[in-house]
This record gives C-alpha cells, sequence and structure tokens, in this order.
C-alpha cells in the first residue's frame, strides 16, 4: 500500500488538507475589528465605543460569523480523494 513516493506524498496532502479544515488560515486586525478566515467561514469580532457618563467609553464587541461552505467542502473532498488514492493502487 505505501511502497510508492506517491502514497507517501498523497498521505501527507491528506494530513495537511484535514489541519487546513480546522486550524485558522489568516486573520487581519483592522480599526473596525478583527477578522478570522477558517475553511468553516469568517468571524468578525467588531469593537464599537459608545460615550457614557463620566467621560469613559465602553466597548461592546458584537461578533459576526459568515459561513464559507464551499472551502470547507472542496478541502474535504481534496482530503478524502487523496486517501483513497493510496488505496487504489494494485500490484
Amino acid at each position: 500500500m505505501i511502497q510508492r513516493i506517491q502514497s507517501i506524498y498523497l498521505l501527507l496532502t491528506t494530513a495537511l488538507m484535514a489541519v487546513f479544515l480546522f486550524l485558522p488560515i489568516a486573520q487581519f486586525d483592522t480599526t473596525d475589528g478583527i477578522y478570522s478566515f477558517t475553511a468553516q467561514g469568517i468571524s468578525t469580532v467588531e469593537a464599537m465605543t459608545t460615550p457614557v457618563q463620566d467621560s469613559a467609553a465602553a466597548v461592546t464587541q458584537t461578533s459576526v460569523f459568515t459561513p464559507t461552505w464551499g472551502v470547507f467542502v472542496l478541502g474535504t473532498v481534496i482530503a478524502v480523494l487523496s486517501f483513497i488514492t493510496i488505496f487504489l493502487y494494485k500490484n
């Protein structure tokens, strides 16, 4: 089964795609808030300051999640196909 170097590469691809599906890909810190991009979606934490009495400002945070199902499905398909391809070699 794992007799060829291509099988090692396919196994490495499967492992890296599995990691890709669950770890953050990128994180951006802007003045509007923090944007975190994962395979499941983009999450946003926006900080909003509102004036309060006595010159203190209250900071409230709102969290928004936008799913990116296409990226997650494509990553899953790549991981599954590369794993199945390892076992298709006969001889």
